[in-house]
């Protein structure tokens, strides 16, 4: 499975999903999506997270489950590519 394990592939998973999360969290905070009209009683509004940060509107479900698929994706080959560096890194050479 893409040269490791299950339990790795579930971790960095996760960690994928939870760097999403807040990157919502960051995204929704952030200035710019305020004056879009972003409500905290009404979401006329969906933010999507980063790395494609969008606000669409509630009815494009597709396109924002999409787009959650496409940011959740994009964080789980960062976090793969800098443990796979990382782990380079810290075993020694062969002799």
């Amino acid at each position: 499975m893409m040269g490791f394990s299950k339990k790795r592939f579930f971790i960095t998973l996760g960690l994928s999903i939870g760097v999403w999360v807040v990157s919502n969290f960051i995204q929704l905070l952030n200035a710019n999506y305020w004056p879009q009209g972003f409500s905290l009683l009404g979401s006329s509004c969906t933010v999507t997270g980063y790395p494609i940060a969008l606000c669409l509107p509630p009815y494009d479900r597709i396109k924002i489950l999409l787009i959650y698929l496409a940011n959740i994706t994009v964080w789980f080959w960062v976090i793969h590519l800098f443990w796979t560096w990382f782990d380079k890194r810290t075993v020694p050479p062969e002799k």
